[in-house]
């Protein structure tokens, strides 16, 4: 407590030697308190500078640690002080011993550590230049000047393996002791040409397990690519056996995937022959873009009146049929459910398949889920090469995309429900409360192939989506941004967050659905506490900035896109919208209450290339399309008024993913009418309009539905679905064909 750390190390050493080892645990009582006052001696070798004190209590800390994160602690702490020794090769031991005990054990530590160090030490001196100029001729100047001057020596410490800051970054011990070797290599040319040799003669001559085990310790080296390119070539060819089993199949996939992990982590590069079989796709396939006219054609549906239907939304590739578009039913009978699913044509609405599954050496039509009783129905439809592939909460199932027979069923673990899917390639990923599960789609097993599962810390706060190779989950209780590499599920990081909101309420309407304040665009993402907007890197792991939101805890609203972030809130007793920088969080324009002309706050928001679009606020029954340029706020068009509904209508846009990239989709409900609006995003103009009788909210079953399938939308009701395709010339002579929506005044006319 007085600070002598020298003098109680001292004592307590003496106490173990005087302890009897039948005592364990009261030596273990004395280990766990030296191990902090090693480490506080440790962290005072490297204030000072003074390697052999660094060395001699990070030994300390190795001899005392009584657990596992002590350990690996321990280790690096050791590592760091040879390394500042000069003694590089004892350092590379060290750091490569990690890589084989604690390789994907979990570790926490600063996220300063990971930070551009220098850019750190300009911003620090430059702060204790500033204080120091302040308390000049003062009486305590030479006082503080000797203090800030000590802080900037100490600076290091923070950097340090030791560091006293807060570990909010988890990350597995493997991949930090591979950043470490790295960067000395980089650091450090005398050392890299050394580590290069030792690689050469330890790799050259390894196989199998052995190899790829090797492979993780010589991180940056030509030995490792070399090897590295061996075992993939390795792997490709038992691949290509014809006698390989589905599960040796398996197996090898999961070790080529490995192997790209690997590659990740130790800085090498896969061979171009690979990329494309174990890299994530580029990006998400486009919609194609809305070009009119267009015809709208009338499919009846009240023969099917039994059975509750849903135009389910489509993701993956719409290459191989861009024009099939999937319906899911679902059928009550008097002891359960059962469920269908109809590849129709998009143009003329004609039924290509109707899903089928084998029960008892026959085809039935009527699909079984596991939990009949609860369970809503097939939710989303994603296409992958000649597979059509669907879920419910608890079974994923894999159709034939030429004849809509049963290809294989994954039952999901018994305390597991899908709350969420998403697709990447090849890999489709579950995400439940507590847990994430990955499936390889052209499996040939009947059961399906589970890829990777992982625990999660805390349940799901919005959403998880890919960026590439790296799936992004933003957990809640406790808050936290968790990143995992797609094809392996192994931990990139963990970064803890501060509590995010829970206020889902909306910030300008009354009712409307909840939605938590959340936006993301591609390495980027905003949330908010209810005090600060804060912006996440999640491909470095750190926050950007964070920026005060006026009144805090008020319902609030966030999109996200390119270099601008836009922020609707409630402000005190005014609503407000306001643009900032994407890069520094710094307020661009806003809503000025003096100036009625200033920018003012819409909703269901999105960013297109540097334009923002969203709903206007309505005195009466109608609503506006607005457009705004997101580096003035000026208007990109008069904004397009709609009028002339029965209520206030309800509006929201479809999201850029959901809609052709020419176009503003919006789905409108007006009491029992439920309109699907086609506008230009050039100019607000209204491009095509359908609109069907019904009750209820869009996307439920029996209530009303809407997609956009390859440019072509398609609404459905009660009674009725709405096609839209593309006009022939000459035909539709009546404005409703047309989807000109008569009954609808536009521009207030």
């Amino acid at each position: 407590m007085d600070g002598r750390y020298g003098e109680a190390a001292g004592m307590m050493e003496k106490c173990l030697k005087a302890i009897s080892p039948n005592d364990p645990d009261f030596r273990e009582t004395v280990k766990q308190q030296l191990y902090k006052v090693h480490k506080k001696l440790a962290q005072g070798g490297v204030r000072s500078g003074d390697a052999e004190v660094q060395i001699r209590h990070s030994v300390g800390m190795v001899e005392t640690a009584t657990t596992l994160t002590e350990e690996i602690e321990a280790w690096f702490a050791l590592a760091e002080a040879h390394e500042r020794r000069g003694d590089f090769a004892a350092a590379s031991r060290i750091l490569r011993n990690v890589v084989d005990s604690y390789e994907y054990r979990e570790h926490s530590v600063p996220g300063l550590l990971f930070a551009d160090r220098a850019r750190a030490a300009r911003t620090m001196g430059g702060i204790m230049d500033r204080g120091k100029n302040y308390s000049k001729g003062t009486a305590l100047s030479p006082l503080i000047a000797q203090g800030m001057d000590l802080g900037v020596k100490a600076l290091p410490l923070y950097f340090s393996a030791v560091s006293p800051l807060r570990r909010n970054l988890a990350l597995r011990a493997g991949d930090w002791a591979r950043a470490e070797l790295l960067r000395m290599q980089r650091e450090r040319p005398e050392f890299a040409g050394e580590f290069e040799r030792e690689a050469a003669s330890s790799l050259e001559g390894s196989s199998g397990l052995e190899a790829r085990r090797r492979l993780g310790t010589y991180p940056g080296t030509q030995a490792a690519q070399r090897t590295l390119e061996r075992l993939l070539e390795e792997c490709r060819k038992r691949m290509e056996r014809p006698d390989l089993t589905v599960g040796e199949a398996a197996a090898a996939r999961k070790e080529m995937w490995g192997l790209a992990d690997a590659a990740r982590t130790c800085g090498l590069n896969l061979p171009d022959a690979f990329k494309r079989r174990l890299l994530a796709p580029t990006g998400p396939e486009a919609q194609k873009e809305f070009s009119g006219p267009m015809r709208n054609s009338k499919v009846d549906m009240t023969e099917a009146r039994e059975t509750s239907w849903k135009l389910l939304e489509q993701r993956g590739s719409q290459r191989v049929h861009p024009n099939a578009m999937f319906l899911g039913g679902r059928v009550t009978k008097k002891l359960d459910r059962k469920f269908l699913l109809h590849c129709l044509d998009a143009m003329s609405g004609k039924v290509i398949w109707k899903a089928q599954e084998k029960r008892a050496d026959a085809w039935f039509e009527e699909i079984r889920l596991r939990d009949q009783g609860d369970e809503p129905g097939f939710v989303q439809v994603f296409l992958h090469d000649d597979l059509v592939v669907t879920h419910g909460l608890f079974d994923v199932l894999a159709f034939d995309l030429k004849d809509g027979r049963l290809r294989w069923r994954y039952e999901v673990p018994f305390d597991f429900e899908i709350e969420h899917a998403l697709l990447s390639g090849d890999l489709l990923v579950l995400s439940g409360r507590s847990d994430t599960i990955a499936l390889y789609i052209p499996t040939g097993d009947p059961r399906g192939e589970v890829a990777w599962e992982s625990r999660e810390e805390g349940g799901g706060y919005v959403p998880p989506y890919f960026d590439g190779d790296r799936l992004v989950l933003v957990r809640e209780m406790p808050f936290n941004v968790t990143v995992r590499h797609r094809a392996t599920g192994g931990l990139i990081g963990r970064l803890e967050l501060p509590d995010l909101t829970g206020d889902d309420r909306h910030p300008l309407l009354e009712k409307a659905p909840p939605e938590l304040p959340f936006a993301r665009d591609g390495g980027r993402m905003a949330v908010t506490d209810g005090r600060y907007v804060i912006m996440v890197d999640t491909r470095e792991m750190r926050l950007l900035w964070k920026c005060a939101i006026g009144e805090p805890n008020v319902p609030m609203r966030l999109a996200l896109g390119g270099d601008y972030l836009a922020v609707v809130k409630n402000e005190y007793d005014r609503k407000a919208i306001y643009m900032l920088s994407a890069a520094s969080g710094k307020t661009l324009w806003g809503t000025d209450p003096k100036n009625p002309s200033s920018p003012q706050p819409i909703y269901s928001m999105q960013i297109r290339d540097g334009r923002l679009y969203g709903i206007g606020l309505h005195p009466g029954q109608g609503f506006y399309i607005v457009g705004l340029d997101c580096a003035t706020g000026k208007p990109l068009f008069k904004p397009q008024e709609r009028v002339g509904y029965s209520g206030k209508p309800a509006v929201r846009l479809r999201g850029p993913d959901r809609s052709p990239p020419n176009a503003l989709v919006a789905e409108v409900a007006d009491r029992q009418d439920f309109d699907l609006l086609v506008f230009d995003s050039a100019g607000g103009r209204l491009l095509h309009s359908m609109r069907v009788k019904s009750a209820g909210e869009f996307g439920e079953y029996g209530q009303v539905s809407a997609t956009v399938q390859h440019g072509l939308p398609a609404l459905l009701g009660r009674e009725e679905m709405l096609l839209a395709a593309p006009a022939e010339p000459g035909a539709g002579d009546r404005k409703g064909d047309r989807g000109d929506a008569p009954d609808r005044k536009e521009d207030g006319k």
